[in-house]
């Protein structure tokens, strides 16, 4: 043979050969990586189901909010669907990668989603202890707790954002071949979360001043009882501005077209409270000054008024 002829020849053995090879060490093998993505697909279809149960109960008037959210559940569960997506690449098709990517991106997004709950449970509980506080007349607890709140709600109006993102960057058409995890499923209504965060943000503003307020109000109803009136009618002035700023945010909460859920009961309270200490606040400064000023006549009619004022909403200043 020549032996061009047997070097030709044995290139296409071996051109052959390695051809073969190669396909049983890299071809694609559906079932396999199957196998591989429905086992992922369990993993993120659990964390689906925990995610909606802990959102119908933040939404929920009836549910009481659990004292936390631990992510650390669905995190584990999106690291063990993760491994299960490596091991399908190794056998997956084209169509079946595209899944796989869709199938990471889906669980970046739960992550995320299970952070906003975590940190949205706090701040819904941090916002019960300032009432706590306020109730027990821990006027500067209540106001660290305010501001508290309000960092932790910019952290929330954050992950919102970040959600947002990560749900704009999964495909859905990549999903609407799936029987197990749907883009139906997984999205989260925003829209109204954010609405109800306005909502939260405006009660937080109310919230500061009306408890300034009461931090200038109660020493000054001392002074009044104590016949300081130059001191008590100062005070009082500055009470009623602290109130009628904490009057003015509440009642935006009252006109918002939201719907204010399991809160509209304590806001309609807390606008009782703000605008009955806002005019007992102005009717005893006028009741301080007439004294200060030798009317006791006057004085004495307006401190009738506005106890009159406060007891609409069972304030008792004798207290």
């Amino acid at each position: 043979m020549d032996r061009r002829d047997f070097l030709r020849a044995s290139g296409v053995v071996t051109a052959s050969s390695l051809a073969g090879c190669a396909g049983m060490l890299n071809g694609a093998q559906p079932e396999k990586a199957g196998n591989r993505i429905t086992a992922a697909e369990e993993k993120i279809s659990k964390n689906s189901k925990e995610l909606n149960e802990i959102q119908s109960k933040v939404e929920s008037d009836d549910e009481e909010v659990p004292d936390e959210f631990d992510p650390s559940s669905v995190t584990a569960r999106v690291e063990k669907a993760n491994v299960k997506l490596d091991e399908a690449e190794e056998y997956a098709t084209d169509e079946q990668q595209s899944y796989v990517d869709t199938l990471r991106k889906v669980g970046e997004y739960q992550k995320k989603r299970a952070k906003l709950y975590e940190d949205h449970v706090t701040l819904r509980n941090k916002i019960t202890t300032v009432n706590t506080y306020v109730q027990s007349d821990r006027y500067d607890t209540a106001l660290e707790k305010v501001t508290e709140a309000k960092s932790l709600l910019g952290e929330v109006r954050t992950h919102t954002d970040e959600l947002e993102s990560a749900l704009g960057d999964i495909d859905s058409d990549a999903l609407s071949e799936s029987d197990r995890i749907t883009y139906d499923a997984i999205e989260t209504d925003l829209s109204t979360f954010r609405d109800r965060l306005d909502l939260v943000e405006t009660m937080l503003d109310g919230f500061a001043p009306m408890i300034k307020g009461i931090q200038d109000f109660m020493p000054a109803l001392e002074a009044y009882k104590n016949g300081q009136y130059a001191d008590a009618a100062e005070q009082l002035a500055e009470a009623e501005t602290h109130f009628e700023t904490a009057d003015a945010k509440f009642r935006e909460l009252e006109n918002a077209d939201t719907d204010l859920g399991g809160i509209e009961t304590d806001v309609a309270k807390i606008t009782c409270y703000t605008g009955v200490l806002t005019d007992g606040a102005r009717l005893f400064k006028e009741s301080a000054t007439a004294a200060k000023n030798g009317d006791k006549e006057l004085a004495r009619q307006k401190a009738k008024e506005a106890q009159t004022e406060l007891n609409k909403c069972s304030f008792d200043s004798s207290s």
